[in-house]
């Protein structure tokens, strides 16, 4: 399938690993957010209100739908955030807002209704300016555009444009009831005695009984989605290092059972001083030549 802009340029559907790679990292944090994050909160013996996983990818088409609960609502169950992927081997600003237009249309019909949508276009290439825009004259619709050759950044660059809107929803609800923040937004939802969510709201009981029971539940999910979006960057980053590390043993066997190895037994705690021991593990095997004929057990 061919698309053609007013401005002559070929909006090709997939073109080989570009796709694969940034369709799979957004799935790879997408995806299992229901089960570890929405579920949690929207699907228990409390609140059946997102009754499955909405992300799905159309590989054929180089496109990644997926949902982010925001809220209950009285009448449709619940309010969602509508995330659109598309991937394209060139763009300009005018196919741009064709293709805007075209990724409205939604793929799959969510149990609630859609109150914001998010559109990122991603190419590795562009022909003149290209820049971000609202599809939709309305507050919460935008598109924006990503042009980066490297997957990991444009990965970088889609889930900091995305936090930034969801914090600014979550600042923004809290603002409603005069409430300042003092942590980070992916650190409201934690409940431990002595933390933000603990002092400010479950344990005091003027902000308790302020914030009915579905604002806490999305403050704390769409809190807990950031916290989410942060471990998996900075599980990727890890990996990538391992990777980089692993790389430069030619002779070693079983890379791929090494690298799965040193994750879960060395940097399962996502911290710092974890890392430079599975990386100091691995220069000094880089360093001795009887240990690159070796598998790691």
């Amino acid at each position: 399938m061919k698309m053609l802009s007013k401005s002559g340029i070929k909006m090709l559907c997939p073109f080989g690993a570009y796709v694969d790679e940034v369709l799979e990292m957004v799935v790879e944090d997408f995806s299992p957010a229901y089960k570890y994050v929405f579920s949690r909160y929207w699907n228990n013996s409390f609140e059946a209100r997102m009754p499955c996983n909405y992300t799905k990818v159309f590989w054929d088409e180089g496109l990644l739908e997926t949902y982010i609960p925001v809220i209950a609502h009285s009448e449709m169950n619940l309010r969602y955030h509508r995330v659109v992927v598309k991937v394209v081997p060139e763009i300009d600003q005018q196919g741009a807002k064709e293709l805007a237009v075209e990724l409205m249309e939604k793929r799959q019909k969510p149990n609630g209704i859609v109150d914001s949508e998010s559109i990122f276009i991603v190419s590795p290439r562009r022909k003149g300016w290209t820049h971000g825009f609202r599809h939709v004259p309305l507050r919460g619709h935008q598109t924006c555009v990503i042009v980066n050759r490297n997957p990991l950044k444009v990965i970088e660059i889609l889930k900091r444009l995305l936090w930034k809107f969801i914090e600014s929803r979550i600042l923004g609800m809290l603002k409603k009831f005069g409430i300042t923040v003092d942590c980070p937004a992916n650190e409201i939802w934690y409940k431990k005695s002595g933390s933000f969510y603990y002092n400010r709201c479950y344990n005091n009981r003027n902000t308790r009984f302020r914030l009915y029971r579905h604002i806490r539940l999305m403050i704390r999910c769409l809190s807990h989605f950031l916290d989410w979006l942060k471990r998996k960057a900075k599980e990727r980053l890890v990996k990538y290092r391992i990777l980089l590390e692993l790389r430069k043993i030619p002779s070693l066997s079983n890379k791929k059972r090494i690298l799965n190895s040193l994750w879960s037994t060395i940097v399962r705690g996502y911290n710092d001083y974890q890392t430079r021991k599975a990386l100091a593990l691995l220069s000094i095997m880089r360093s001795h030549k009887p240990c690159s004929r070796l598998s790691y057990q």
